[in-house]
């Protein structure tokens, strides 16, 4: 890049030329610049206090709209009442007050009349009294639906019909308090070359002319020279409720004339012509000293712009500068701005930009929600048409909210994958949140189903929301409570809008926590075991059945069904559950060391029994330990069957089951009566073991034990042992001991295994296994 070339010579022999010539053109800029900055404040300041004066006049209405005799006034007036002429106001209360508005409305400046309108006639004050004049028209021309609809209005300018010329009128519509009908309008009337008499008096720093035209009518004041004298200033200013244009000129020579404006020429003449000429040489300096590393830094940036400017001609050189940064702009500036906070393929903005977004929406202090719209399904939609096929589809569901959301202050968000961040600074209260979320984005995508290669496909969302700063204080407060809301979102499934709650969020993050430490405390030993014993008619310890806890060292005692299903569902129930074969084995070989002949039943998850190699897992654990597999019993549920029916994983199970019954490890059928059951389970699998869940027991009633006589008759045809759990009292031993072995709280607690050995060396008797 050249640091001189000839068009820099060039420009800066013109810049020296012309510093005499910007001298005088830039005075005569100033004046003209000071002219047009005073006049337009001075006009400003003219239309507010009118504007402000009309404000006065509509507050004073609205309170005569209110007053209790105008209200009397006007029934009596729309039920013929009252007849043409002054009226009689004797026998209303409140006249007074209203009669004196006229006076109040006089000393603050405003001549104007108040007149009260209706579908009879027409009321004016006229010298301290009220004068009434009947009217065959039912409203005035001006008296529409679309003035009526606001609480109080101006009408637009208007050609009086009795006097010829241009009024404005400012009403207010009156009710009837007691059933809201509508009675008529309180107005002030007033004519327009007064309103310009009053802009004429107010301008005081020179000479002002006015021209007010509506509708072919026009109004100027006197001098009519000034107003068509072209080199004066003019401005037209046109408000859209009154409906006329109005033209004020000022008399230039008037303004400059004018003492506290007037311009000293010859002294601005040397103090600019001295600026322009030092400005030139800082100029030089500039691009010699300053410009010289840019220049050099520009340089390492030609080939970066070569790669990006899609063929843009564009020359190298100092006078060139303002066209290579048009190019840097269009180029690099543009296409980092657009890779850094613009999604590519729905072309919204992206979770980068969300964290700029809601530092700026923070900092203003201002209320705001937040709705993370989660596509349901949407791998399944994208697996189930050809590839590319998902963009499409994530393109119009952005369009749709686009549309969902036009009009409103919001912004739009790329938050993931397939979900959708809509921010909303005109929502702040969770009824507003709902009944948007459920008004306009869960009823138009429901009555709009997405159209797309000749499919029809239905879009339903997963929805959480939060509000700041109700429901989060920061920036990362209001990100991880979204993520936490829509994960119960997704978990219900159900399409409805999940608004931050305290209690659902403090569950969902203990959920989160416990997935994510659940692996460490596998490796850490966190888990433990506990034994209930079952026991026979003569409480007799004849079983017990082996129980995990969790001692975690973040959260403390969290019980099993806080934690199994989530075992389950990472799949990590395959290694707890080895681990507790292993622990059961361990302890075992201590119950040989007293010499105590005790089965164990262990629970055994759908997951783990559907494992192929399952059975052989347990049967080398058994032999690590020396453990005779006869003192062992895996319980299953009915579940098991169900989970493999639907996968189609029945030989599995059965060659799983097979092989643990023929290393002599017995199999109990687990809470049966709870779910589907089915009798098939037990002659097809032949369980060794029946136990009939709690809910025989809870309820205490006679038919229940019946039904449990009837179940121990068929686990007797079936040569099953049956244990019947959940016994809390000595009445329900009592009554059904001789149906089987039992287990509840009324026999033990879950114990530690130190406990249950103690309870173990107490026992004299050896009892054999059956």
């Amino acid at each position: 890049m050249k640091f001189l070339d000839k068009k820099l010579v060039m420009i800066l022999s013109a810049l020296f030329l012309s510093i005499i010539f910007i001298s005088h053109t830039v005075i005569y800029f100033v004046q003209n610049q000071i002219l047009s900055l005073t006049n337009e404040i001075y006009i400003e300041d003219i239309i507010y206090e009118y504007e402000s004066d009309l404000n006065v006049i509509s507050s004073i209405m609205k309170t005569v709209a209110k007053n209790p005799f105008v209200l009397q006034l006007m029934n009596d007036v729309n039920n013929d009442k009252i007849e043409d002429g002054i009226i009689d106001l004797s026998s209303y209360s409140y006249s007074y007050d209203f009669l004196d508005v006229q006076n109040i409305l006089l000393e603050m400046g405003f001549s104007i009349d108040i007149v009260l309108y209706s579908e009879k006639g027409v009321l004016t004050i006229k010298n301290g009294q009220l004068t009434m004049e009947k009217s065959d028209d039912e409203y005035l021309d001006w008296i529409n639906e679309m003035y009526l609809s606001k609480n109080n209005w101006e009408t637009p300018v208007y050609l009086d019909k009795e006097t010829g010329k241009l009024m404005l009128t400012t009403f207010t519509p009156i009710y009837d308090f007691k059933d809201n009908s509508f009675l008529g309008v309180v107005a002030t009337n007033e004519f327009m070359e007064d309103v310009l008499k009053a802009f004429q008096n107010h301008f005081s720093i020179g000479e002002l002319e006015l021209e007010m035209q509506y509708l072919g009518n026009k109004i100027t004041t006197e001098n009519i020279a000034i107003l068509e004298d072209k080199t004066n200033f003019s401005h037209n200013y046109q408000n859209p409720i009154y409906g006329a244009n109005v033209k004020f000129v000022i008399n230039n020579d008037s303004i400059m004339n004018n003492s506290n404006v007037k311009i000293d020429q010859f002294y601005l003449i040397i103090i600019i012509s001295v600026s322009c000429f030092t400005f030139s040489v800082l100029i030089f300096i500039a691009i010699r000293v300053i410009l010289k590393p840019v220049i050099k830094s520009l340089q390492n940036l030609q080939e970066i712009i070569e790669k990006l400017d899609d063929g843009l001609d564009y020359k190298l050189g100092v006078s060139y500068i303002n066209d290579l940064t048009r190019i840097i702009d269009l180029t690099i500036t543009s296409r980092i701005q657009k890779l850094l906070y613009f999604d590519k393929i729905t072309n919204i903005l992206n979770r980068q930009y969300l964290n700029v977004y809601l530092k700026k929406i923070i900092k203003s202090n201002k209320s705001f929600s937040l709705i993370l719209l989660d596509v349901r399904n949407f791998k399944a939609i994208n697996d189930g048409n050809t590839e590319g096929v998902g963009n499409e589809i994530l393109k119009k569901i952005v369009k749709q909210l686009n549309f969902i959301t036009k009009g409103l202050k919001n912004e739009i968000f790329r938050f993931g994958d397939d979900e959708f961040l809509i921010i909303l600074e005109n929502l702040h209260t969770e009824k507003e949140v709902s009944e948007f979320y459920e008004n306009k984005i869960w009823k138009f995508f429901k009555s709009n189903p997405i159209s797309l290669n000749d499919k029809v496909i239905k879009i339903t969302f997963n929805a959480a929301a939060i509000i700041y700063p109700l429901h989060a204080i920061d920036r990362e407060d209001i990100i991880k409570k979204l993520n936490t809301m829509l994960t119960k979102a997704k978990y219900l499934s159900n399409n409805k809008l999940i608004i931050f709650k305290k209690d659902i969020y403090r569950d969902v993050r203990r959920e989160i926590i416990i997935r994510n430490i659940l692996k460490i405390a596998i490796d850490n030993n966190e888990f433990y075991l506990t034994y209930q014993p079952i026991v026979d008619k003569e409480k007799n310890i004849r079983k017990a059945e082996a129980l995990i806890r969790w001692n975690s060292s973040t959260l403390g005692a969290i019980f099993p069904d806080q934690f199994i299903y989530i075992t389950e569902q990472t799949g990590l129930i395959t290694s707890l559950g080895y681990w507790i074969i292993e622990r059961v084995a361990k302890d075992l070989n201590d119950f040989e060391s007293i010499n105590q002949n005790i089965q164990i039943s262990i629970n055994v998850s759908p997951i783990q029994i559907m494992r192929p190699d399952f059975a052989d897992k347990v049967e080398e654990i058994l032999t690590k330990y020396n453990v005779d597999c006869k003192k062992i019993c895996l319980e299953i549920t009915e579940s098991v069957f169900l989970e493999t029916e639907k996968l189609g994983m029945d030989d599995i199970i059965s060659n799983n089951l097979n092989k643990i019954r023929k290393i002599g490890i017995k199999l109990a059928l687990d809470d049966f009566g709870t779910g589907y059951s089915s009798f098939n389970y037990l002659t097809d699998y032949n369980f060794d073991i029946l136990k009939l869940d709690r809910l025989f027991i809870n309820k205490d009633q006679d038919n229940h034990y019946a039904m449990i006589r009837n179940m121990k008759n068929i686990s007797d045809i079936l040569n099953m042992e049956m244990i019947i759990e959940g016994i809390e009292t000595e009445k329900q031993f009592d009554a059904v001991k001789k149906y089987g072995l039992i287990q509840g709280y009324y026999i033990s607690r879950p114990i530690l295994w130190k406990d249950f050995k103690n309870m173990l060396m107490n026992i004299k008797e050896n009892l054999v296994i059956n």
